[in-house]
This record gives C-alpha cells, structure tokens and sequence, in this order.
C-alpha cells in the first residue's frame, strides 16, 4: 500500500481524506469520521477493495469483521490492516469530528484518534481482540469469522454465529466475488456467480436484517457491482446457465441483478433506519480478474490499463465505498448507485420494475427452504408504502 495521502479542504463539516497519484490530488475521497461503537461485516475483505474498506474502517474505529473462507488469508490481511495502521497513525487529521457526538470534535493539528489501550471511553475496543481461533489483532478491533458464500449452509451459519455475538451491526458491505469462471455449480446447485456473488449475499442480508433493523438510526448495506451489469440481462428460463453460458456475461448477470435487488430491497426497506446503495469502485484492475485475461473484456481492460484509464491503486477502488459508508449525508440518498464516487443512473435494464420483483420472486423461490415467513416479515408487496405497492402492483399486471 502506498501511504500518499494527503488531508483536502472541508467538505460540509467534515474533514475529507483524499490521496495523490501521479503528483496530482484525486476527486475521490471519504470524510474521516469518529467509527468508534460501529460494527461492519466486510465479504471477502482479505484482498483486494474489500481489504482496503475493511483497513479504512478500521482505521476510523469500527470493530471490523473480515468474512470469507480462507482464514490464513483474513490472518495475514489482519497483520496487514496492523502495519499499515502504524505507518498511517500520526498522519495529522484536523476537525475530526464523531459521528457520535458533537463533543469529540479536535482542533487542528490533532492526531485521527483510533481504539487504543488507553482510550477509557472505549475499553473493549482498545483491548486485544481474537477470533474463535485465538488469533489476536492489538489496537484495531478486527476479526475473522468464515464465509463460504458458494454454500448456503455457511452462510447460514455465519449468520447464526454472528447473532450469538449480541452486538449491533451498523454496516454490511456485500463485496466478495468471482469473475470469468467456467461454468461450475455449487453445492446447493446454483451456477456460481448466481451464488456466490448475488444469492450469497442475498440470504445473507436477509438473515441479518432483524440485526441491522435494531441498530439504530443510521444502517447501511452496500452492494459492489460493477458498471460491466450494463451488458448483463435477466432470463429466467436460464439464470443458472443451463441452455447457454459465457462466463464474461454471466459475470454481467449477477452484478446486474445486485442493482436489480438493492432497488426492490429498498421499496421494502423505505420508511426503516436501513439504507441501501449499489456502488460500482470504478476502472479498477483486482485479483478478481485474472480469470478473464484471455476474453475480449480481459484484452479490453489491458489495453485501457496501458491507456491510463485503468488503474491497479486499490485504496481509490475503495473510495467510493468507504465514503458511501460513512459519509453522513448518504443516508438521504437511500437507493442510489454511486459509480467513481459520484451518484449515477445504472443501466435502463436494472431500473426495470418488473424484472426487479421478477428477481425478488425468483430468489425467494430459489431459498424457499431457508426463507422463513418470520424473516419475510416485512418484507412483502402489502408491507410496502402505498405508493410503492401501488407501482408494483400496477407494473405486474401489464
């Protein structure tokens, strides 16, 4: 990680932190708030965007749980979040303010102050924190807990243990993902970028709904997609690849219906303490991608990386996240997609009405089994607003 970061000008009443690429200051940035007391779930935060979301959280005092399979990788990736956080913890960040309370704002020249041994208003988060395997991360309250999402048991399991936890969860960041794979099915059947990138996430933000509904005033789920859903389609006579298959757009496919399903979650989630986003980082070549090299997209994305319109720097991939995540004013923006850190109009297919309860009926039945009527409470046509149930309603019967 490259620590050129420099602190820009106050954006509403917050300071922002940006970095510098190339000698020249980037438009993306995150307002550097007071986490502390928060909780986030990050998918596959061992790598990539996701690792970069997890550190900056953590950086800023959310209690960060890394969920993904391999927990050598969230072990390793927790001694990187470490390191990277001792380089970074005497940058000066002034006007720092909490999301907490007015009174924890600092003068300038002050220090970003994180969980600590010493910090009495947060004991809990200053001490060593471990996992259920004993591994302990000093300083940053980080943990791992596994998520297979390519198994719907695990997920279920996931849920359960975090549930047993009794804590709040404040953030949940639905970012792990596979890309131009041969077509593969899971254990439960389902093609694998149905699974692993939107089902998966799906049932598990189902599961975590009841969590999230009672966590205060201020609860955001966020969806990474990609602006690549502009070629993808919904066909549901083949979701699952079993007529045809192309493992470029079947990537399309299931970051598509990401955006699909944010849209119809947030009709059934409007007048909740819950917000919902689908954020596309931007032009950002990741691990997640080797597996395209060979396709037209992969040739695409070497030659506009030579080109300069493609970059490898992760932390501005994870810009446009970190930011819709804390920035206090997104609460209002409820439902938007969010591409280079901006809001944008995804793609005409995705703000279909029909085909995103088309999707949401599709997913219930494809989780009949797991689904129960108590976690559906809610979340049903008659439970929407009138105006939305109306639109509903009123799309279907054309």
């Amino acid at each position: 990680t490259h620590w050129f970061l420099s602190l820009v000008l106050v954006v509403g009443d917050c300071q922002t932190h940006s970095y510098k690429m190339g000698g020249q200051a980037s438009k993306l940035g995150w307002p550097v708030m007071d986490l502390r007391g928060k909780t986030a779930i990050v998918t596959g935060a061992n790598s990539g965007i996701g690792f970069e979301t997890a550190k900056h959280l953590a950086i800023m005092g959310a209690r960060v749980i890394i969920a993904c399979r391999s927990e050598a990788k969230a072990q390793a990736a927790m001694l990187r979040i470490q390191a990277d956080y001792l380089e970074l913890r005497n940058v000066p960040i002034p006007n720092f303010r909490s999301t907490n309370t007015s009174e924890s704002e600092i003068s300038g020249g002050n220090f970003l102050q994180v969980p600590g041994q010493n910090d009495d208003a947060n004991s809990d988060a200053g001490s060593t924190h471990s996992n259920s395997s004993g591994f302990a991360l000093t300083d940053l309250n980080v943990e791992f807990m596994p998520l297979d999402l390519s198994s719907l048991n695990s997920v279920a399991e996931f849920a359960e243990a975090f549930r047993q936890k009794n804590i709040d969860l404040h953030l949940l960041v639905c970012n792990a993902g596979v890309m131009g794979i041969p077509r593969t099915l899971t254990e439960d059947g389902f093609e694998s970028h149905f699974q692993v990138n939107y089902l998966g996430h799906f049932l598990l933000t189902i599961y975590l709904l009841p969590i999230l509904r009672r966590s205060g005033d201020d609860v955001r789920i966020i969806n990474i997609t990609d602006e690549i859903h502009t070629n993808g389609k919904i066909d549901l006579e083949n979701m699952q690849g079993n007529k045809s298959y192309d493992r470029t757009g079947f990537y399309a496919n299931s970051k598509l219906y990401q955006i699909l399903s944010t849209f119809a979650l947030q009709r059934r989630l409007e007048s909740s303490n819950i917000s919902i986003f689908s954020v596309h980082p931007g032009s950002i070549d990741t691990n997640i991608s080797k597996n395209v090299k060979d396709t037209n997209t992969g040739k695409l994305l070497a030659i506009n990386k030579k080109l300069g319109l493609v970059t490898s720097d992760l932390q501005k991939g994870a810009a446009t996240t970190i930011s819709v995540a804390v920035s206090p004013h997104m609460k209002e923006l409820t439902g938007y997609y969010f591409s280079s850190g901006v809001p944008a109009t995804p793609s005409p297919r995705s703000r279909d009405v029909k085909k995103q309860e088309a999707l949401w009926n599709y997913s219930l039945q494809c989780l009949k089994d797991r689904v129960t009527p108590e976690l559906m409470a809610g979340l049903n046509v008659e439970d929407m607003s009138e105006e939305n149930r109306t639109l509903v309603e009123e799309t279907l019967e054309k």
